[in-house]
């Protein structure tokens, strides 16, 4: 079990008894990293007793790193209790890092309670780098199942689309199963594109 910081252990006892005093404390630390550990154990407390309540509080939070942590740090534990919502309030962060490994992760938890939920919302996402990030998850968690099904629904999938997760699901069917792989991409209709996957597997080990 990870070790805990201990000012995040602090907020979780704390924001348990006295959540008010918590967040005042909070406002009162100066030092980046204790703030951000703080804040993660009183959304670990808070989220247990009012999950949106805890939600709201961290979107209003003004634009910078920390308030980007916290919403990573919210989304995952929303993502864990109803990671369609998840996705959705994740949807709305502006487009960094923490935006994209924060959908990733409800979209995985999503695909995990309702595949075809996931993957028909992942599709349906209008904003191409978003979407992409989307469809990366729901591919990489059909993968861990079926990558033979999860490589047919990436194949029917605009070319920009399945770019990115098209080799790693291909990749992760070929340890399963290389004959089956290798005749799968031998039959894709875009030249380049198995050209591409073709020398990926080349140099991928027996």
């Amino acid at each position: 079990m990870p070790k805990i910081d201990v000012h995040e252990a602090l907020a979780r006892e704390w924001a348990g008894t006295d959540l008010d005093a918590t967040l005042a404390w909070l406002g009162t630390l100066t030092d980046d990293r204790v703030q951000t550990a703080a804040a993660e154990g009183l959304m670990w407390t808070w989220a247990q007793k009012d999950l949106r309540e805890a939600v709201d509080w961290a979107s209003q939070l003004l634009e910078s790193e920390f308030r980007n942590k916290i919403l990573l740090k919210t989304s995952k534990i929303l993502a864990t209790q109803d990671p369609a919502r998840a996705a959705a309030w994740t949807a709305e962060f502006a487009e960094d890092q923490g935006r994209k490994e924060a959908l990733i992760y409800a979209v995985h938890q999503w695909f995990e309670r309702n595949a075809t939920a996931a993957a028909a919302w992942a599709v349906g996402i209008e904003n191409a780098p978003m979407r992409n990030e989307a469809l990366m998850a729901v591919a990489a968690s059909w993968a861990n199942r079926d990558p033979g099904p999860a490589a047919a629904w990436l194949a029917s999938m605009p070319a920009d689309s399945r770019a990115e997760a098209l080799p790693l699901v291909a990749g992760r069917w070929l340890v399963r199963d290389r004959e089956a792989a290798l005749a799968w991409v031998a039959q894709l209709p875009d030249a380049e594109e198995r050209q591409r996957l073709t020398a990926q597997f080349s140099v991928t080990p027996e």
